[in-house]
C-alpha cells in the first residue's frame, strides 16, 4: 500500500487548527531548537495508536486539546485524531478530495465520535490491509508454546515508517530501535509482511511444508533403521552359511545374502525345494578352524603388544608423579650473578666465567622450562593411557567372538 502524510496538526484549547501540510516527495522541516519539529513525530505516534504520551512537555502540550493525523492513501484520505492522554481515538476514511484540500474542516466538532483504543487499532489494521490472523510456520512449536503467535498490527507497521533522527543516515539500520528483544525480533520477523512479499497462504503453505518435512523426516528414520536391521541380518544370514557350508561341505545357496534378505519369499521359495546333501570328503571345517586360530592369534598378539604399551605408559605416569613431587620442594633459580673476574697480578680481565656463566644461565632455564612441563605431561600421559585401554577392551570383545566361533566349529566337528 502506497500513502504519505497529509497533515499533522493540533487543536489548541481555544479552537485554532495549527498544522503543517506535507507535499508529494522528500519534505524537510528546519527550524530552531524547542520549536516542536521533534513533538511532530511523536504527535504521529501517538495518533497512530501509541499506548503511550510521550509528546514532549512544553507549549504544545500545555495548549494541545486534539492532536489529528491524515494521511494519503490511494484515492482516498485516512484521517486520524487523539486527545491528551486518552483510552479513545478517532478514524475515518474521507474520500471527498475538496473536503480534505481545506484543513479548517477539521475542527473540534468532526472529531466526536472517538472509539475505544483496542477497537481503534483493529480498524486501523484492517484499513491497512494487515488481515493475517496466523503467522505460525510450525504447528509443532505452536502446541508446545501453548499459544500462537501475536498477529500483526498497525502498532508494529510504526517501525518501519518512523526513524530516529540519529538513524536515519546510518545504512546499517532498518528497524526502529526496540528496547525489549521480543519486539525487536517480533518485527524483523514481520517485516515480510509490511513489505508485501507475503500474505496468509504463505503461513498457510509453510506449515503444510513443515508437516511434510516432518513427515519425510520420520520415514527417512524409519527407511535408514530398516536398511541398518537388513545389514544386520545379512551379517547374521553369512554366519548360518558359513555353518551350514562347514557342516555339510555344500554351499547352502548361491544368492548373496543382501539378496536372501531383500526378496524373501523368493529365497523362502528355494530353501523349501533345497534337498539337503552330505559331503563327507569335504574339509572345509578345517579350513574355516584354521581361519578362526589364526584370527585368534593375531588378536592375542596384538593384545600383548598394547598391553607392553600400557605398562610403558603407566611406568612413565609413576615416574613423572614423583618427578612432579620432588620438582614442587626444589627453589626455582631466578637470578644468575657473574661477577667480573680479572688478573691479581696484572688486571687483565678474564671471560672464561663469563662463559661458563652464560651456559650455567642457559642450563637453568632448561630446568625451569622442563619443570613447568611437567603437568602438561601428565595430562596427555593420562590421555594416552585411557586410549591404550579403551583399544584393549576391544581387542578382546573380538576375542570372545572368536572364541565363540571356535567352540561353534568344535561343535560341528563333534
Amino acid at each position: 500500500m502506497k500513502g504519505r502524510v497529509k497533515y499533522i496538526g493540533m487543536i489548541d484549547k481555544d479552537g485554532e487548527i495549527h498544522h503543517v501540510e506535507f507535499q508529494d516527495g522528500v519534505n524537510i522541516i528546519t527550524g530552531k531548537s524547542s520549536t516542536g519539529k521533534s513533538a511532530m513525530i511523536e504527535i504521529f505516534d501517538y495518533c497512530f495508536g501509541n499506548s503511550e504520551y510521550t509528546v514532549p512537555e512544553g507549549v504544545i502540550t500545555d495548549n494541545a486539546q486534539t492532536y489529528f493525523l491524515v494521511l494519503a492513501i490511494k484515492e482516498s484520505h485516512l484521517v486520524l485524531a487523539r486527545k491528551p492522554k486518552s483510552n479513545h481515538a478517532y478514524i475515518n476514511e474521507c474520500t471527498d478530495l475538496e473536503f480534505v484540500s481545506d484543513v479548517n474542516n477539521f475542527n473540534e466538532d468532526y472529531f466526536e465520535d472517538s472509539i475505544q483504543l483496542a477497537d481503534f487499532k483493529k480498524e486501523l489494521s484492517k484499513f491497512l490491509g494487515i488481515e493475517i490472523t496466523d503467522i505460525d510456520e510450525n504447528l509443532d512449536e505452536k502446541e508446545s508454546r501453548g499459544q500462537k503467535l501475536g498477529r500483526p498490527t498497525a502498532r508494529h507497521l510504526t517501525s518501519f515508517i518512523l526513524q530516529h533522527q540519529n538513524l536515519v543516515a546510518n545504512k546499517h539500520s532498518l528497524f526502529y530501535r526496540f528496547d525489549e528483544k521480543e519486539k525487536r525480533e517480533q518485527t524483523i520477523d514481520q517485516f515480510k509482511i509490511f513489505a508485501g512479499f507475503v500474505d496468509q497462504e504463505y503461513f498457510i503453505k509453510k506449515q503444510e511444508l513443515n508437516d511434510l518435512e516432518k513427515q519425510l523426516k520420520t520415514q527417512q528414520t524409519q527407511f535408514d533403521r530398516k536398511k541398518q536391521n537388513q545389514s544386520v541380518l545379512a551379517e547374521k544370514i553369512d554366519e548360518f552359511k558359513d555353518e551350514y557350508e562347514a557342516i555339510s561341505g555344500e554351499i547352502l545357496i548361491s544368492s548373496s545374502s543382501q539378496e536372501m534378505v531383500k526378496y524373501p519369499k523368493k529365497t523362502l521359495g528355494t530353501l523349501y525345494d533345497k534337498q539337503i546333501i552330505t559331503n563327507s570328503e569335504s574339509n572345509k571345517y578345517l579350513q574355516v578352524r584354521k581361519k578362526i586360530i589364526a584370527d585368534e592369534n593375531k588378536i592375542l598378539a596384538e593384545i600383548r603388544s598394547e598391553q607392553n604399551t600400557l605398562n610403558n605408559v603407566q611406568y612413565s605416569i609413576q615416574y613423572a608423579t614423583e618427578y612432579k613431587a620432588k620438582s614442587n620442594e626444589l627453589d626455582r633459580i631466578r637470578k644468575i650473578e657473574i661477577p667480573e673476574s680479572t688478573c691479581p697480578f696484572c688486571n687483565s680481565e678474564h671471560n672464561h666465567i663469563v662463559e661458563e656463566g652464560n651456559n650455567l644461565k642457559e642450563a637453568v632455564n632448561w630446568l625451569n622450562d622442563e619443570l613447568s612441563k611437567t603437568s602438561y605431561m601428565m595430562e596427555s600421559l593420562r590421555t594416552e593411557e585411557f586410549k591404550v585401554k579403551r583399544k584393549i577392551d576391544d581387542l578382546r570383545g573380538s576375542l570372545r567372538k572368536v572364541n565363540h566361533a571356535l567352540r561353534e566349529n568344535d561343535e560341528i566337528i563333534e
